[in-house]
């Protein structure tokens, strides 16, 4: 049992317990030591740890690891708060109930969002930044994804991992972009090929004067076929009309040059 007279205070490192001397005149000059925790750093290990003025069995101080909070991104504002905080101290949103409305209203933003926490959790693990490119490529959203890598760098600073991936986005969108302009061209030619069919039939060209012209000699072998021999005589009438009406369209387009 240590002499409670002695101006020592005995006490170990609650990580490596490494035993530590002090004097008390050390621990007294701390403010309030009865009713606060006086903090030390252990020279073996290097963790902080509390020293409390309450004793152990063995009659030394008795210490307590000090606790390592770790911080997140708040899911509304990305403000940093610690992580076993449900409450964000900047815009005060409920983390879980957010979550659980983003979900509801925007299940691809909630989607994404997700995979990006833990891009920030392990930002040196490429296979998590390849997920959530992914991933936002195939949602059409690298433009949120660029978003996300420019916040990041406004509160890390200028970073060669983050400036990495913000190319590799640059890249998936300029390959996008060209995929989209190819399928456009090839959809034109598609269309103009066709059209090209449609306007040029046996090596006869679709066009408004042709047809009316078309029509109207249709209409007279129809109305002399059907003078030499009368199948149906009360059509002669709708013939003759046809043929008139056709003719005066190729004479009025005579000079007209537009094809379908």
């Amino acid at each position: 049992m240590i002499n409670e007279l002695t101006s020592e205070i005995l006490f170990r490192c609650p990580c490596c317990q490494k035993l530590f001397c002090t004097e008390t005149a050390a621990i007294e000059t701390q403010s309030n030591f009865s009713s606060k925790n006086t903090e030390f750093q252990c020279t073996d290990c290097n963790e902080d740890f509390y020293l409390s003025n309450e004793r152990t069995s063995s009659g030394l101080f008795q210490t307590f690891k000090r606790t390592q909070h770790e911080f997140v991104h708040c899911t509304k504002c990305h403000f940093l708060k610690n992580k076993q905080s449900d409450e964000c101290p900047s815009c005060g949103v409920i983390e879980t109930r957010y979550k659980d409305i983003v979900k509801l209203e925007n299940p691809r933003l909630f989607e994404l969002n997700k995979v990006w926490s833990t891009v920030v959790t392990d930002l040196e693990n490429d296979q998590v930044h390849q997920q959530f490119l992914n991933l936002a490529q195939s949602m059409s959203a690298l433009n949120f994804a660029a978003q996300k890598y420019i916040d990041l760098q406004k509160i890390t600073g200028s970073d060669d991992l983050i400036e990495k991936y913000i190319k590799q986005i640059e890249l998936r969108l300029e390959t996008v972009a060209n995929s989209f302009t190819n399928a456009e061209k090839n959809k034109d030619n598609q269309t103009s090929g066709l059209f090209s069919l449609r306007k040029n039939f046996f090596g006869f060209e679709y066009s408004f004067r042709n047809i009316s012209l078309a029509i109207s000699f249709l209409g007279l072998f129809f109305f002399i076929l059907n003078v030499m021999r009368p199948l149906f005589p009360s059509l002669n009438g709708l013939l003759i009309a046809i043929v008139v009406l056709s003719t005066a369209l190729w004479a009025i387009s005579k000079n007209q040059t537009k094809t379908f």
